[in-house]
C-alpha cells in the first residue's frame, strides 16, 4: 500500500470515529431529556458490585389549600365576619373521634376565640362511606339551620350520641324530629326538608371539597391554611391559632 493510501485510511477512521461519538452522545441527551420527571436512585457504592439503578416516580404534589375557597360554601358559621383567623372544620355526625372534638377543641374555640371575635369558625361536612347515618343526620343539621337553629342542631346530635368511643355510633334518624321540637321549629317544614334530603346534593360538595383539599379522616381542621389531622387536644389547636394571631 502506497504512502498515501494510508494516509486517506487513517483520516477516514478518524473522521467515522468522530461522527460514531457525536451520535453517541446526541442519543443519550435524547434519553435523558426523556426522563426528566423520574428519579434515579442509585445504591451506595459504584461499580460492578452496585445495586442496578431503580426509577421511581415523582411523588404527588401536596394540595394547596386556600382557606378563603373552603368557605366559600359551609353547612354552618358562627364568629365574627372580621376574626383575624378562619378555623374550618371538616367533620362527620357518626364518627366518635368527631363527637371527642366536639367537647374539646371546638368547645375550646368557642369559648375562647369564637365568643371573643378572634376566630371565626365554619363547619363543612365530611360523611365517610362507612357511616351510613352521617349524610342524613348532615341532612338534618342543614335543615334547622334554615330556621336558624343549624348549631343547636348540630350540638344536640353530638351530644346525643353517647360516650365517645371506638366504633361506628348509630343515629336513630326519629331522634331529629325530637330535637326539632326542643328547638321550638317549625315541624312540618322541618319534616319536609328532612324526608325530603333537600341538602344531599350540598353534603356531596363539603365532601367533594375536602377529598380536593387533602382531607381524607375526621376531624379534620384547618386554621387558615394549616392543616391538623384527628382530634387533637385543644392545647394543639389553640397553638395554631395563637401562631395565626401573632403573624
Amino acid at each position: 500500500m502506497t504512502e498515501k493510501a494510508i494516509m486517506i485510511l487513517a483520516v477516514a477512521m478518524v473522521v467515522s470515529s468522530l461522527m460514531l461519538s457525536m451520535a453517541v452522545w446526541t442519543a443519550g441527551n435524547t434519553i435523558g431529556s426523556g426522563l426528566s420527571k423520574v428519579q434515579l436512585n442509585l445504591a451506595a457504592g459504584s461499580g460492578s458490585g452496585g445495586a442496578a439503578p431503580q426509577l421511581q416516580p415523582t411523588a404527588a404534589p401536596t394540595p394547596q389549600v386556600d382557606y378563603r375557597d373552603l368557605v366559600k360554601s359551609f353547612a354552618g358559621s358562627e364568629g365574627s365576619d372580621s376574626a383575624a383567623v378562619t378555623v374550618v372544620e371538616f367533620s362527620d355526625y357518626q364518627c366518635p373521634f368527631c363527637r371527642r372534638a366536639f367537647e374539646d377543641a371546638v368547645k375550646g374555640i368557642r369559648e375562647d376565640y369564637v365568643k371573643t371575635g378572634k376566630v371565626k369558625l365554619y363547619y363543612k361536612d365530611f360523611p365517610l362511606s362507612f357511616h351510613p347515618d352521617a349524610p342524613k343526620a348532615a341532612n338534618a343539621a342543614r335543615c334547622a339551620g334554615e330556621q336558624g337553629k343549624y348549631f343547636d342542631m348540630h350540638d344536640k346530635i353530638y351530644a346525643g350520641q353517647g360516650p365517645a368511643e371506638l366504633g361506628t355510633v348509630a343515629i336513630n334518624a326519629s331522634v331529629y324530629f325530637t330535637y326539632a321540637k326542643e328547638l321550638k321549629l317549625n315541624e312540618a317544614q322541618f319534616k319536609t326538608c328532612v324526608d325530603s334530603d333537600k341538602y344531599a346534593a350540598q353534603v356531596q360538595t363539603d365532601l367533594n371539597q375536602g377529598i380536593a383539599a387533602g382531607v381524607s379522616g375526621t376531624p379534620t381542621f384547618f386554621v387558615n391554611n394549616q392543616q391538623i389531622v384527628g382530634a387533637q387536644p385543644y392545647a394543639v389547636i389553640k397553638q395554631a391559632i395563637e401562631a395565626e394571631l401573632a403573624g
